[in-house]
């Protein structure tokens, strides 16, 4: 009876230890940027997580993209859209990549869906979980978007109201700029004070103004047709 009392002891004694083991949590240092919820997705800073995780980021200031490589996977993150290049296939991440107040965040799923790092979400500590080399470390995730990335996603074309459908006017067919945008995996960027929408693709830059039959695609203008 003992030595089973003994046996059973150890046993607790060892569970216990695994258990702590695998709930050891490592806050991830992010420095003045913090996740936040949009949409019902989780936006996690994409340069601190890398770090955490072992992942390479080089950051392409021409293009506005960050190229991501984990463990032999590749992605690129344009800013701007929701679309990434998965290796060498175009996928969407359901939010926009953006950058705020000089921190470029991406939805969770860039880091869980496509580039496969080891990640859950605790839903009632609102926290993103990741593994890196230390294991599990862990972000506070804002429930709420912060007003400042609200204006964000407005500037970049994203908001409650963004359901646009294309028409035919003049004999011209119009189609969204911003649903083009993400099927080709082009940045977007509406500038309301000039009136304008200037659009990335390829490192070239088209700039369309607004009630206008011109556009500027690199330093050439071109006529559209219609405004």
């Amino acid at each position: 009876m003992k030595r089973h009392a003994w046996c059973a002891a150890i046993a607790v004694i060892l569970l216990g230890a695994v258990i702590g083991q695998a709930s050891a949590q490592y806050r991830i240092v992010s420095g003045s940027a913090r996740p936040f919820m949009y949409n019902n997705q989780v936006y996690v800073p994409v340069r601190s997580t890398c770090t955490y995780v072992g992942a390479d980021m080089a950051w392409d200031p021409y293009n506005s993209s960050a190229s991501i490589v984990y463990q032999g996977r590749h992605m690129t993150l344009v800013v701007g859209t929701r679309s990434a290049y998965n290796g060498d296939n175009l996928v969407n991440l359901g939010g926009p990549v953006i950058i705020v107040r000089d921190q470029l965040y991406a939805p969770r799923d860039a880091f869980d869906s496509y580039l496969r790092v080891p990640s859950r979400w605790d839903q009632r500590r609102h926290r993103a979980q990741f593994q890196g080399q230390r294991g599990w470390g862990y972000y506070d995730v804002d429930p709420r978007t912060p007003t400042y990335a609200v204006g964000t996603f407005a500037v970049y074309g994203y908001g409650s109201n963004n359901y646009s459908s294309q028409f035919t006017l003049g004999g011209v067919a119009y189609l969204p700029l911003r649903n083009v945008a993400d099927l080709i995996g082009a940045a977007v960027l509406i500038d309301l004070l000039s009136n304008r929408a200037v659009v990335t693709y390829g490192g070239v830059q088209t700039v369309l103004y607004i009630g206008s039959r011109q556009c500027y695609y690199g330093d050439r203008a071109y006529s559209l047709g219609g405004a």
